[in-house]
């Protein structure tokens, strides 16, 4: 009876620590860079499903912990949403691609866009021919 005690404790205690083992936490690095390799700044990392983020520096250089089991989420504004799966590694280079949308009907506001058809004040249009037209 001692024996299969003794067995089903050190089975139970192998089960804790190969989970420990798979679910280690580790300081992910790396790089985000537009698609001509230039980095880009103030990125958001994220970690899917948690509440660890981080923001890449000025060289586009980013850390962030996370386990090898998480994936990160990368976002800026004008690119395109990128998630990429860790899978032990410890450095990460990600390049992300320009999002094009159409921006027909759509005004810039100095900081913010805003649908046309929401604005209630007075709206100007300039095209490109008028730019071409003006003296430089």
């Amino acid at each position: 009876m001692k024996l299969l005690l003794t067995l089903g404790l050190n089975f139970v205690i192998l089960l804790l620590f190969s989970h420990s083992l798979s679910a280690q936490k580790s300081i992910i690095r790396g790089q985000v860079t537009d698609e001509n390799k230039v980095p880009l700044v103030s990125v958001t990392i994220a970690v899917a499903g948690k509440n660890t983020t981080a923001i890449t520096t000025t060289n586009g250089e980013f850390s962030i912990e996370a386990e090898t089991k998480d994936k990160l989420k990368f976002s800026f504004v004008g690119m395109e949403n990128k998630t990429v799966d860790v899978n032990s590694r410890l450095f990460l280079n990600v390049v992300l691609k320009l999002k094009i949308e159409n921006s027909d009907e759509v005004v810039v506001i100095g900081y913010e866009t805003v649908r046309r058809s929401d604005v209630t004040g007075s709206i100007s249009t300039i095209t490109g021919s008028d730019l071409r037209k003006q003296a430089i």
